[in-house]
């Protein structure tokens, strides 16, 4: 995903500046998700995914539900 996604959700500071984290995210097992979903599907055998994606064949977006499934290497500054 471009990085350039995030300034649409980051309300700047007063001096103008934008802050994101650079995460590492454990993904695990996913399906497809869309944006109505407010809770992970469960998978046939009952057990919740990890995450969704936007795509199976070649995911550029994850989404986890669970705080512990991302690991925060850095928070980015930006105008």
């Amino acid at each position: 995903m471009e990085s350039s996604y995030s300034k649409w959700y980051t309300k700047p500071d007063t001096k103008g500046h934008q802050r994101m984290f650079l995460v590492e995210v454990i993904t695990g097992e996913f399906c497809v998700g869309n944006s109505t979903m407010m809770a992970i599907p469960m998978q046939k055998n009952g057990d919740p995914y990890d995450s969704l994606v936007n795509d199976m064949s070649n995911p550029s977006q994850h989404v986890v539900f669970r705080d512990a499934s991302a690991y925060p290497l850095y928070i980015l500054t930006f105008k």
